[in-house]
């Protein structure tokens, strides 16, 4: 994304005790909102965020209800109660979109950010959920995980493409995602499902889109071994390389930076890092056990298992460890 000023863009998924939620906002970082009042990040979105930042303030589930605070964890006030599971999804301008259901039969809502004019925008099960230029895009759980948008006020349903598509991330008008009626391959088409194609013939178990560079974590069969790496490739499919050997259980990224767990079989020694954007300078920024990640405000937030409740915060250069309550 080119622009006078550089964007991260940022789209995160929610799977929240028995909720399933997706979302997507545009960033500035270390800005003080959300630019055009869409959006979050990949790396978000592939961490099942549970968090999202807009004007000042972190939106974020707690059991069934949604919240909102400062960044400096001040100022938290319930602003939504519910009886079954929510989970934030996005705030654009002044509605907030979540879904909200059970376990993975989770319909799509909106609602003002004081939590006032709540209302249902559809009746099929959605996993993610980006809002993006007047429209929302998400995957349909009813029609084989296909690709829809509405708008946001719910009108003007329509397929975009069939087939179970994961990790859909919309950047300038086109959606990367992984193809998994297809050997779980690379493939980018137009936002209203034209132009597709393929980009990568590896199989890819997550993707990311940051900086310019599509991340994507593979997994190949070689003879009787499976070999795990961290790759990176042109938003066209060029530059195609390896920045990282070794199975990842996490992946987030925003800034210069890539942020990650190792895959290790002591769960206890699954440690945060970062890295550049290239795969050099990595270092260990905690002892803590870590899962899932979530990058808000300049904080890293973190689970100690790849899914689960976010335990900690860090700072992304690794100081000011806390433990949330």
């Amino acid at each position: 994304m080119r622009t006078t000023t550089k964007v991260l863009l940022v789209l995160a998924i929610v799977l929240l005790a028995g909720g399933a939620v997706t979302a997507f906002v545009l960033w500035q970082p270390g800005g003080d909102g959300n630019i055009y009042g869409t959006g979050n990040t990949p790396g978000n979105v592939t961490n099942r965020s549970t968090l999202a930042y807009s004007d000042g303030w972190i939106y974020y589930v707690s059991g069934s209800n949604i919240y909102r605070k400062r960044t400096d964890d001040t100022e938290r006030t319930l602003i939504s109660e519910s009886m079954s599971s929510s989970s934030l999804v996005n705030v654009a301008g002044d509605w907030i979109y979540f879904s909200h259901g059970h376990g993975l039969q989770s319909v799509i809502y909106r609602m003002m950010t004081d939590g006032t004019r709540r209302e249902r925008l559809n009746d099929d099960d959605a996993f993610t959920i980006s809002v993006v230029d007047g429209w929302i895009y998400f995957s349909n759980m009813t029609d084989g995980w296909s690709i829809f948008r509405m708008r946001t006020d719910g009108t003007e349903q329509e397929r975009i493409r069939q087939g179970h598509v994961d990790s859909p991330n919309i950047v300038d008008g086109w959606i990367y995602f992984i193809c998994s009626d297809e050997s779980r391959r690379v493939h980018r088409m137009r936002i209203d499902g034209t132009e597709e194609t393929l980009l990568s013939d590896i199989n890819t178990e997550t993707l990311i889109v940051h900086d310019e560079w599509i991340f994507y974590t593979t997994r190949e069969e070689r003879g009787d071994d499976l070999y795990f790496a961290l790759r990176r490739m042109r938003l066209d499919g060029t530059e195609d390389e390896q920045i990282y050997d070794g199975r990842l259980i996490a992946v987030n990224a925003y800034g210069d930076w890539i942020f990650f767990a190792p895959h290790h079989e002591d769960i206890e020694l699954r440690r945060l890092y970062r890295m550049r954007l290239d795969g050099t300078e990595i270092e260990r920024l905690s002892d803590t056990r870590a899962g899932k990640m979530v990058i808000v405000a300049d904080w890293i937030y973190f689970s100690r298992a790849p899914v689960g409740r976010l335990s900690y915060r860090i700072r992304m250069d690794g100081t000011g460890l806390e433990s949330l309550s």
